[in-house]
């Protein structure tokens, strides 16, 4: 469940940190200790139970903890008071101190996708494909039968290629990973484009007939 703090949101499952709705870049190995010290506050996690936790068993140095910290300080910064999010705990480890929240859940309808002509909602994931099952349905041989995954959350909006055969594109890249889109980003999958919108009216709710 997307948790709220300060102007973030962190969303695990949707591998989504945004500040004011700007998503923030963090390396994998940060989001997961982010995901960590944030699943346990506000107790202070050891270096060792971090380590076991986001290297799952590596042998590494306890300065790559250091670094990694180093990393989400500069991209979460201080809280409304000018302390800082993650706290040191001398040679014990580091806390989360955020007071962080349950974030509002958009309405279902408030992602969609459009073509120009035809409105497709995004309700939690959406599948685009020429299959009978996607919930985005495109009829072209340029398009694979499942050919790519949308994910639309309180974070936003992730899209993934599912091993498609012609490729997803994002403004006009080929991404080879989740990617996080935002409104009037183009989706291109295969010959097909459509223009990702976010609808604050909602008024979005024009089912597509398939």
């Amino acid at each position: 469940m997307p948790l709220r703090f300060g102007d973030f949101v962190f969303d695990a499952e949707g591998f989504q940190l945004l500040r004011s709705g700007t998503p923030i870049h963090l390396s994998p190995r940060a989001f997961r200790l982010l995901q960590v010290l944030i699943d346990r506050r506000p107790a202070v996690v050891s270096k060792q139970q971090l380590l076991d936790d986001v290297w799952e068993g590596q042998i590494v140095e306890e300065e790559n903890v250091k670094n990694l910290i180093a990393e989400l300080r500069k991209a979460l910064g201080h809280d409304s008071s000018g302390a800082p999010l993650i706290r040191t705990a001398h040679r014990r480890g580091y806390a989360f101190c955020g007071d962080a929240g349950v974030a509002d859940r958009h309405p279902a309808a408030l992602w969609f996708l459009t073509d120009g002509t035809e409105v497709y909602p995004i309700r939690g994931a959406a599948v685009i494909g020429r299959s009978v099952e996607c919930e985005i349905r495109v009829r072209s041989a340029s398009v694979s039968r499942l050919h790519a995954r949308l994910t639309a959350g309180a974070a936003g909006v992730t899209i993934e290629d599912l091993g498609s055969k012609n490729g997803t594109l994002v403004a006009g890249e080929r991404i080879a990973k989740p990617t996080t889109i935002v409104s009037g980003d183009q989706i291109t999958v295969g010959s097909v484009s459509f223009t990702l919108q976010h609808d604050t009216q909602q008024t979005a709710t024009i089912p597509h007939p398939g």
